[in-house]
């Protein structure tokens, strides 16, 4: 179901950023692999589409991410917009657990700066006594 859009304009692209997660099989899976889309959307739809990514995990499940990295001070003229660390340790925010978060450094060519990282949301106890 899409709630609703947003709309980005640039001189050579328009970008619609839609709202489909809201209500969307909320932590419902096991394994969610993000791998290069949070980077298409630009800085302003990023922190919704961040949290929603990470509601999508259940309880003793893992969010792999891979995504184009950069410094906050480094220019980015995008698309694709390459993620910071701040931006991959938000998807934590939601409850997850990062279990590795990786800076590769690929030589290229062309040389290219990634981030790999695993999060897991931790397991629900067992039920107690009623």
């Amino acid at each position: 179901m899409i709630l609703g859009y947003s709309l980005y304009n640039f001189r050579w692209l328009t970008v619609f950023s839609y709202e489909f997660f809201t209500n969307f099989h909320v932590r419902a899976f096991d394994l969610v692999v993000e791998s290069m889309t949070l980077q298409a959307l630009p800085a302003p739809a990023r922190p919704p589409a961040i949290a929603a990514v990470g509601e999508l995990v259940t309880s003793g499940g893992t969010l792999l991410v891979i995504a184009r990295a950069r410094e906050d001070s480094d220019p980015d003229p995008g698309p694709p917009w390459a993620l910071t660390r701040a931006e991959i340790d938000a998807l934590a925010d939601s409850g997850l657990v990062p279990a590795r978060i990786e800076d590769l450094r690929e030589t290229g060519p062309p040389p290219a700066r990634r981030w790999r990282a695993e999060f897991t949301r931790p397991a629900a106890g067992p039920a107690g006594p009623s």
